[in-house]
């Protein structure tokens, strides 16, 4: 079965011999009546479903592309990812040469915020590596930013109750508005926790100030939370966590909500030094503040990631190791993971989710 599109690519989707056995990204891992399941090579993951009309692929048979949907969707991902070839006059190809092959719109220069900076540089830094793969390139963008925990900062705050005492936990839980609307905290792994989010809850803001005038201005903090209709917030139960710039991060039921919590606090960091969160949306000039939004629970996204950062930082990371195994010298591989962000539905510009659903 050829492929018909309406890019005059002379192209049919296929994958070649030697995708099946030992492709960059993925190998079959089984399939059922809803789908193919795919798996990433180098360990054990949650899986990747194909849509059924692509498990004809896995026998070596060239299938059509589809013109649009969300099939079609999936299999450019698969294409990109390098889990399928895309058959050209050329030769097969996957993917940044695919995505120069399929016309894709190449991502418009990122928007100069301070979030933004430092997540190119956490891209370009991690595109370096000598023998990438996903799971380290993904650590390597979730925990870019954090700076070191040394002995002594650990013999200082050796566990969660002398973090606890340094956060003032105690104080925060004797103010009236904020008892009265989170609840006492609670801990929660490598967090402690007030009023845990109910199931739904994706919308996340990021106290991004310098730990010194976060500490200071806790109290007023929490206060605009609950004043803005914070669902929760969390901060963290360890000396290490208190290194990693998401130190403090609130949860909201909706865009609206998070968004009046952002215009309240404004005003009480306007002169606090930032410490920008990567991966994140920028809220104003100087990403003292900014967003994300977790992946509906349940979804393709939400298995590979489910917290925001995690699951950008999971896709970006695939893109990263595509382009290592299959490199482009017209689409180095930061700028091709810019756009394998919008084909997901992010604004590569800023990284702000589009309409587009992220469980799709």
């Amino acid at each position: 079965m050829t492929l018909s599109t309406s890019r005059p690519v002379g192209a049919s989707l296929q994958v070649a011999a030697w995708r099946l056995s030992g492709g960059p990204l993925w190998r079959a891992a089984g399939a059922d009546a809803k789908g193919l399941l795919l798996r990433p090579v180098t360990g054990p993951a949650l899986p990747l479903r194909l849509p059924a009309g692509l498990a004809a692929a896995w026998r070596g048979e060239a299938i059509a592309l589809p013109e649009e949907g969300p099939d079609r969707q999936v299999a450019v991902e698969a294409v990109l990812d390098g889990a399928l070839a895309l058959e050209t006059a050329a030769g097969p190809v996957s993917g940044p040469a695919a995505a120069l092959a399929l016309g894709l719109p190449l991502p418009p220069d990122p928007e100069d915020s301070p979030a933004m900076r430092r997540s190119l540089e956490a891209l370009r830094l991690a595109a370096l590596a000598p023998r990438p793969e996903p799971y380290p390139l993904t650590a390597s963008l979730y925990f870019f930013g954090r700076t070191p925990c040394g002995p002594a900062c650990r013999r200082r705050l050796p566990d969660a109750e002398a973090v606890a005492r340094f956060l003032g936990v105690e104080r925060l839980s004797r103010q009236p508005q904020s008892a009265a609307w989170f609840g006492p905290p609670r801990s929660a792994g490598e967090w402690i926790v007030w009023r845990r989010p109910a199931e739904g809850t994706a919308e996340k803001l990021y106290v991004a100030a310098a730990l010194p005038a976060l500490l200071e201005r806790l109290p007023a903090i929490v206060s605009a939370l609950a004043e803005g209709g914070a669902s929760g917030f969390k901060l963290p139960a360890s000396a290490r966590g208190l290194r990693r710039p998401d130190r403090c991060v609130a949860y909201f039921p909706d865009a609206g909500s998070r968004r009046r919590a952002g215009d309240a606090l404004a005003p009480l960091l306007a002169d606090a030094p930032a410490e920008p969160v990567p991966f994140t949306v920028s809220s104003e000039p100087r990403s003292v503040l900014s967003w994300g939004r977790d992946p509906p629970r349940g979804g393709e996204a939400w298995r590979q990631g489910p917290s925001w950062r995690l699951w950008l930082c999971g896709l970006l990371a695939r893109a990263l190791f595509a382009a290592a195994a299959l490199p482009h010298p017209a689409l180095p591989g930061p700028r091709f993971a810019l756009l394998r962000a919008a084909l997901a539905g992010l604004d590569p510009a800023s990284f702000a989710p589009k309409e587009a659903d992220l469980a799709a």
